[in-house]
């Protein structure tokens, strides 16, 4: 995880980090909540490391099997930080108009699908 918050440091200062753990679901249900949390604590300990240079928004797991477990709490997760992100002269970033130049990308790459 280190050198993946590294790069994002590096190529995008003061970006907002969204950090996931997956298979959650292969934790027993007794060791779940035990195991989860330290292993969060891991990751938010590493990602506190990380504060000046990023904008550590949340820490939270998921389980990718069927059922699909916690993964509606990210999904809100995701909305609710890309909702509160604003660009540095205070202009939230969502909202703003899509370039002509990502909708003829998205095209493009639809036509290849």
């Amino acid at each position: 995880m280190i050198p993946w918050l590294n790069n994002i440091a590096i190529r995008a200062p003061k970006s907002r980090v969204l950090i996931v753990g997956t298979h959650l679901d292969e934790i027993s249900a007794a060791e779940r909540e035990e195991k989860a949390d330290k292993i969060l604590q891991k990751a938010a300990d590493v990602a506190g490391g990380f504060a000046n240079k990023l904008d550590m928004y949340q820490v939270m797991a998921v389980g990718l099997k069927d059922p699909l477990e916690g993964v509606t709490d990210l999904r809100n997760s995701i909305y609710q930080c890309a909702a509160e992100y604003k660009f540095s002269s205070g202009e939230f970033v969502m909202g703003q108009k899509i370039p002509i130049s990502y909708s003829k990308l998205d095209k493009h790459i639809l036509w290849f699908q």
